[in-house]
């Protein structure tokens, strides 16, 4: 199985060879970029894990709307999995963020990002609630964005 999803992800780069924006998610904390006034952005997240005997997949979508302001809306349907779970959901929410020292260190972009999500049951399990912030920073002469949540 395993070569057939490597033939998979070579044959696709090689008949669909796009430039493409990638972000690694390491641990499940959302950026600190928002999207642009009047922009719309799609994220689609999979996990396929073939591996006898559980096999599965699990779907994520993330689809959110600049309003601007430093500010997006957000729409997110998880947990859409095979074999099916009873944790999928529709989440509705927004994320932000302010400037942090901006006149004192003005190269190093620093941002305190936060925002909320409320996701819905999509199985009969009820509303949840999710609020989260995060401090993020950029060294001038450094590209990755360092957070810490």
């Amino acid at each position: 199985m395993y070569r057939i999803y490597v033939l998979l992800l070579v044959l696709v780069h090689c008949v669909c060879p796009t430039v493409v924006q990638a972000v690694s998610l390491i641990v499940g904390i959302p950026s600190s970029e928002t999207t642009h006034e009047d922009e719309v952005w799609l994220t689609q997240e999979s996990q396929l894990s073939p591996w006898s005997p559980k096999s599965s997949l699990n779907n994520f979508s993330f689809l959110t709307y600049g309003v601007g302001k430093r500010t997006e809306l957000s729409m997110a349907l998880t947990s859409l999995a095979l074999p099916k779970t009873d944790n999928a959901s529709l989440a509705l929410g927004f994320k932000s963020w302010l400037p942090v020292l901006s006149e004192e260190l003005p190269h190093h972009d620093i941002r305190l990002t936060y925002g909320y999500m409320l996701p819905v049951s999509l199985n009969g399990n009820g509303v949840g609630s999710w609020g989260f912030s995060h401090f993020s920073m950029q060294h001038p002469h450094l590209k990755p964005v360092l957070q810490l949540a």
